[in-house]
């Protein structure tokens, strides 16, 4: 879920994942929050375990981790920078 509007336009990404036996959604590790409307571009692993998240200005991929925490994969790839 994208908040890109979440503490000032800083903007947040929360992941969920849906458990049917349950019927339920939840929480996959805690928001992972950003600067100048992170969230506003987003792209979720087919396994749900890797999140592509981008802001007006920079992209960060993060990795669920065995320990229940999205873990930044690398640096942040600022947009702008490389040719197309």
């Amino acid at each position: 879920m994208s908040e890109y509007g979440y503490d000032n336009e800083n903007g947040s990404v929360r992941v969920f994942e849906y458990l049917p036996y349950v019927n339920e959604w939840f929480l996959l590790g805690k928001r992972i929050k950003g600067e100048n409307q992170f969230g506003c571009g987003l792209a979720l692993s087919s396994d749900g375990t890797i999140v592509a998240i981008g802001s007006n200005t920079y992209f960060e991929v993060y990795k669920f981790s065995k320990d229940g925490e999205w873990v930044l994969m690398g640096d942040r790839i600022y947009k702008g920078l490389y040719p197309a």
